[in-house]
């Protein structure tokens, strides 16, 4: 399943709106102005997904509830998580070696607040009910348990870069539904596609 130039765009323009919403909670938190941005996107299957987020990844999961269901994760490389976790425990970079409960309850709040963000303007913009569960950190065993919590779905997979004290860091965001309420989310595209044409 690919996406046009066209429904990329309009689907990535949603995405930083949601994430923009976020901008001003971060920075609270962080007290520090954040910058945000989603630049790209693509439909990723089930096998991509396992190849590119294996156990050594730290992914934390927020269950979709609503007219629609499915999972939104949130995917950390061990290094990136460990750089988030320092900046927002304000202690020097470098200096955290592991995850624990507290860098745990870090990464679980970003999350929190950015794909509520997210799946709040994939409402306004489906007009479907789309809610999200308190996120968890999933714990992976081996590949084959993440194959089985992806399940059959298909997963829109979201580029996200940051800015905070001047450091870069990024992540992947994950929103995976199965191929219903995929091509659900691409119907709708296309017919906002069709309005924006006919304001012009």
């Amino acid at each position: 399943m690919e996406l046009t130039s066209m429904q990329k765009d309009i689907l990535l323009e949603i995405g930083n709106i949601g994430v923009g919403n976020s901008i001003n909670s971060l920075s609270k938190i962080m007290n520090e102005l954040v910058d945000l941005r989603l630049p790209d996107l693509k439909i990723i299957e089930k096998d991509e997904f396992v190849n590119n987020y294996g156990i050594s990844s730290i992914i934390i999961n927020s269950k979709i509830i609503g007219d629609l269901s499915g999972n939104l994760s949130f995917i950390f490389s061990k290094e990136e998580a460990l750089k988030f976790i320092e900046i927002m425990t304000m202690v020097p970079i470098g200096s955290i070696k592991e995850i624990n409960s507290m860098g745990q309850s870090a990464l679980i709040e970003l999350t929190n607040i950015i794909c509520g963000s997210y799946l709040s303007a994939m409402s306004d913009f489906s007009q479907l009910e789309l809610l999200p569960k308190p996120p968890e950190i999933m714990k992976f065993t081996d590949n084959s348990r993440i194959s089985e919590f992806i399940g059959d779905n298909k997963g829109i997979e979201l580029n996200t870069e940051f800015k905070i004290f001047n450091e870069s860091l990024s992540s992947k965001m994950v929103l995976m539904i199965n191929e219903k309420y995929m091509n659900m989310i691409i119907e709708i595209a296309n017919e906002k596609l069709i309005e924006y044409s006919f304001k012009k």
